[in-house]
């Protein structure tokens, strides 16, 4: 997975999740950009509430400033959002059957694909990965990319949305799959879910061989 490839914040959100508490210099050197700029996304973060600060005190000298990711703010947001959705299917689920559920959520995926499919005419492989990737991470999902040595692509996620709705509806993660796989025209494999505990979503991308706009 390449950071460069998400925004600068995300990169430094997707650090703090992965390393824990970290201090302005560490976040500073890894990234290559000034304290001045990495404190200004922390500061974007602390106010989307992804992000807090922590007081470090070693020995008789002034506490160390720390930052953190804030998992129980980033929860409770992400609670808030999915009860709608979830409370929605409970009631199809209820009133019309579980198999109901896919339906819907498929038809979800062909409308994203119509309002999406603009994005992904006549673009090469890359361009089209490039642009899942960044609409992905527009969409709250922290999505960067690379390309594997076989020739397929990778797409990692470090952010889930819809993790409370995954959680109970594993019908969204299928859906979600296939709309990867229209709106690129290619083979979508999820490798990894974080609703199943892996701290990403993984998908690799085979594109077919007869693709006339190969890179």
């Amino acid at each position: 997975m390449k950071l460069g490839q998400a925004p600068r914040r995300y990169r430094i959100l997707a650090l703090l999740r992965s390393r824990g508490s970290m201090g302005l210099d560490e976040i500073s050197k890894i990234l290559g950009i000034s304290k001045t700029a990495v404190l200004r996304h922390l500061r974007e973060l602390e106010n989307e509430g992804l992000v807090e600060r922590q007081y470090v005190k070693k020995g008789r000298g002034r506490p160390s400033l720390k930052f953190r990711a804030s998992r129980d703010n980033s929860l409770k947001n992400a609670k808030g959002l999915a009860s709608i959705a979830i409370e929605s299917l409970r009631y199809i689920e209820r009133n019309m059957g579980r198999e109901h559920i896919t339906r819907v959520l498929t038809a979800r995926y062909l409308e994203l694909a119509r309002e999406y499919s603009g994005r992904f005419l006549k673009k090469k492989e890359l361009e089209k990965i490039k642009e899942l990737a960044s609409l992905r991470t527009s969409e709250g999902y922290m999505a960067s990319f690379r390309k594997l040595g076989d020739g397929s692509y990778e797409i990692v996620e470090e952010n889930c949305p819809i993790v409370l709705v995954a959680q109970e509806y594993s019908e969204a993660c299928m859906a979600e799959v296939r709309l990867f796989s229209t709106l690129l025209g290619a083979e979508v494999e999820a490798t990894h879910r974080i609703v199943n505990g892996s701290p990403v979503c993984r998908f690799v991308i085979r594109f077919r061989k007869n693709d006339t706009l190969r890179d």
